[in-house]
């Protein structure tokens, strides 16, 4: 996983890993639902950590096919007909073409990684898609009776990007240091400035900060390990790279033993960045001040 969309579950949220199997995905299944990854079931569990993957299947109609599509049918009515057809009509054209090219067309498959880890009460979605997120989410609150919320901070992501660059926020004892990507926005004049594999302290930086420039994303290492990765804005964690683990696939008897053995050294990686980052930005634990503000 290169990317996590990261929600706290709730204390009390058990998983029932058998409530998936209502929702198996099959060839030509369209829609989300859980793709079956080992002995007939939709996750694969090692110690405390769980990894589902959700298969969105849907038929893909390029635009450029429609739209040829459409202008032969409207050509075709219009020479018929005598004047080109009305709104109403070009929509109901639409419609008809879009409708049999449906039926024709191929069924494309994406594939979503959901990591759990029961230990930490974690669970990451694996996109930075806002709108792919929230229909995951969806399926594991339906699918999974899952419960828990995104990831809540004290400090704002973007109050803390500009402190690392300004220098005003040291990150020395924290486990973490400056890497070598950013990105600034400019509201003004709406664009961006990408800075790729320099360094990202410079007074140039600083004084686009000072000019009312703000930063979207940073990337941040975890010092000493090879480890690294970029936060937004929205807490979303993008572009992880660990750097550090290499096992051989030969001392291992096959590929499920081998696979299990990754996804530990993996899993405890993601845990790590992300109780080092959220450590930094204090998060907000929800369960219990709800808890409180109901009691009140």
């Amino acid at each position: 996983m290169k990317n996590l969309t990261i929600f706290r579950s709730s204390p009390e949220w058990e998983p029932d890993l058998s409530l998936l199997e209502s929702n198996l995905s099959t060839p030509g299944k369209l829609g989300y639902s859980w793709r079956i990854l080992r002995d007939g079931k939709p996750y694969i569990k090692v110690g405390n950590d769980i990894i589902l993957c959700c298969e969105l299947q849907k038929k893909l109609i390029p635009s450029q096919v429609l739209s040829d599509a459409v202008q032969k049918r409207v050509a075709e009515l219009e020479k018929e007909q005598g004047y080109r057809p009305g709104k109403k009509q070009l929509n109901d054209v639409k419609e008809a073409i879009l409708l049999k090219l449906h039926e024709q067309a191929f069924v494309t498959s994406k594939l979503i990684n959901v990591w759990i880890n029961t230990e930490q009460n974690l669970l990451c979605i694996e996109s930075t898609s806002k709108g792919l997120v929230e229909d995951v989410m969806k399926k594991l609150v339906r699918d999974f009776q899952y419960h828990g919320k995104p990831i809540e901070v004290r400090i704002s992501v973007t109050a803390f990007m500009r402190q690392v660059i300004l220098n005003n926020y040291s990150l020395i004892g924290s486990g973490l240091e400056k890497g070598s990507n950013l990105i600034l926005h400019d509201d003004a004049n709406k664009k961006q400035i990408t800075y790729k594999n320099e360094d990202i302290s410079t007074e140039e930086i600083k004084n686009h900060l000072f000019q009312g420039k703000v930063p979207k994303k940073i990337e941040l290492e975890m010092h000493g390990k090879g480890v690294s990765f970029e936060i937004d804005e929205n807490l979303i964690i993008s572009k992880i790279d660990i750097a550090d683990i290499r096992i051989e696939r030969s001392d291992y008897e096959n590929e499920e033993e081998y696979f299990d053995s990754l996804f530990a050294m993996y899993s405890c990686q993601y845990t790590e960045i992300i109780t080092f980052l959220f450590g930094i930005l204090g998060e907000v634990d929800q369960f219990s001040e709800s808890t409180q503000e109901a009691a009140a």
